[in-house]
């Protein structure tokens, strides 16, 4: 089975944004001509929920920033082995105002260390020095460092960088403790030493900090907001902004108000766009129309994130023809019950529990949210039944068939089926819906 979920490393971002998966060019570029028109310094909230792309599309914006900058501001050979992916049409007629230095920082890998803003220098430091579109006086970059971080009240954490390391070697920062104004000046040498030449201004993207540890994020959030008030700096700040709330709640206490706090940090909040997979995406071409139908409809009702589109369809696309079809009710019950329990894995584990105990009222209710479905059910309604008594006529036979699978049954009720299907037809079900193969 191959893996949907890729990893946010350069080789898959590249990929996607040639390929333009998911749709989203026409967003990276909306986002990259509303960044050029910021003229000084901004913190920027890019809000979505956990599963909706963020870190794909933050690090999108990134390569595509990096790749525009490089373009119009350096020398050709420098964007030679990334032009191929970069051919789409809506980025050649993007003209920059600045040329910009993109560095993208996870928080959560350094949410153990003792204060977020020595990493984030040190991942400032490694981008600088590892883009082509900078001069970086390496002379002194490393003593340039070795004063920021000797500015900080607090150990480095084991941050990996042997510069810093070396430079640190037989040293106690804590004895190089200064005010708040020393710190600031010399962030902001810093920045004069990675924006010289070729890169006016910086662009910070911080993913996941609503992952991070209470105390982690707030100081984060405050740091950055204290030393990082320049104007040749925008943040950017991935992040669900309900989840940060309650990080700050926990940090702060119930009864503090999270919302003004919030809003004093972030200059403009954005929503992430959402680019949801249309009912195409289930459908591969093979001949089982009742099981691709009814898995998008439940998709579009359930509203699913791109990541759990992605799970969800590789759960359905793997289902074996042979016994999910559209040829027979045990085929087209497949086709109902098996997507309906890998949403539910999803989104709802106690009503997945509940439908595979045959207590559930889903496969009633669900069909005037999800056409598809109450389609199929009138497709095994009684011939001579009326047009507004074929979806509780058909309801009736596919129900007895989910109660005998997953209820409280025994071989008089099976007898009394309508259709001819497998005895053990809710062991099937689960087999399949495992991943088993059957013979």
């Amino acid at each position: 089975m191959k893996r949907v979920l890729l990893d946010a490393n350069e080789e898959n971002i590249l990929e996607s944004i040639r390929n333009n998966n998911y749709n989203r060019i026409p967003d990276i570029k909306s986002f990259i001509e509303s960044l050029d028109t910021i003229d000084g310094n901004m913190f920027i909230s890019l809000d979505g929920r956990w599963g909706e792309g963020k870190t794909f599309y933050v690090r999108q914006i990134e390569e595509t920033l990096k790749y525009l900058s490089k373009k119009q501001y350096g020398n050709e050979d420098t964007v030679k082995e990334s032009a191929d992916y970069f051919v789409n049409n809506l980025f050649s007629d993007i003209v920059l105002k600045h040329s910009y230095l993109p560095v993208y920082y996870n928080a959560w890998l350094y949410d153990n260390h003792d204060d977020p803003l020595l990493s984030l220098v040190a991942i400032m430091t490694k981008t600088g020095a590892n883009t082509g579109s900078t001069k970086i006086s390496k002379n002194n970059l490393g003593d340039k460092i070795k004063t920021v971080i000797s500015s900080i009240s607090t150990p480095y954490g084991g941050i990996d960088a042997n510069a810093i390391s070396q430079a640190l070697s037989g040293r106690d920062v804590l004895k190089n403790i200064v005010t708040s104004e020393q710190i600031r000046a010399t962030v902001k040498e810093l920045f004069d030493e990675l924006l010289v030449e070729k890169a006016e201004k910086l662009v910070i993207f911080i993913d996941e900090l609503d992952r991070c540890r209470p105390s982690f994020a707030i100081e984060m959030l405050e740091r950055i907001k204290h030393y990082f008030d320049d104007d040749r700096v925008v943040f950017v700040v991935a992040t669900n902004k309900e989840q940060l709330a309650h990080t700050v709640s926990k940090y702060y206490g119930n009864g503090f108000d999270t919302t003004t706090y919030l809003n004093k940090f972030f200059d403009l909040n954005v929503h992430m766009p959402i680019r949801r997979f249309s009912k195409r995406l289930f459908d591969d071409g093979r001949e089982q129309y009742f099981l691709n139908s009814i898995a998008g409809g439940l998709n579009d009702h359930y509203r699913l994130t791109l990541r759990d589109s992605l799970l969800f369809k590789e759960k359905i696309s793997g289902l074996p023809q042979k016994y999910v079809n559209d040829s027979g009710i045990q085929g087209a019950c497949f086709s109902a019950f098996i997507p309906i329990i890998a949403i539910l894995d999803i989104v709802n584990e106690v009503e997945k529990v509940k439908f595979l105990n045959g207590t559930s009222s889903l496969l009633h209710d669900l069909p005037s949210n999800v056409p598809e479905l109450n389609y199929m059910m009138c497709r095994f309604a009684d011939q001579d039944a009326e047009e507004n008594e074929k979806f509780e006529n058909g309801f009736d036979k596919i129900n007895q068939v989910y109660q005998y699978a997953f209820g409280n049954h025994d071989r008089k009720e099976y007898n009394n089926l309508p259709y001819d299907v497998a005895e053990n037809i809710g062991e099937i079900c689960i087999r399949i819906y495992d991943g088993f193969k059957l013979t």
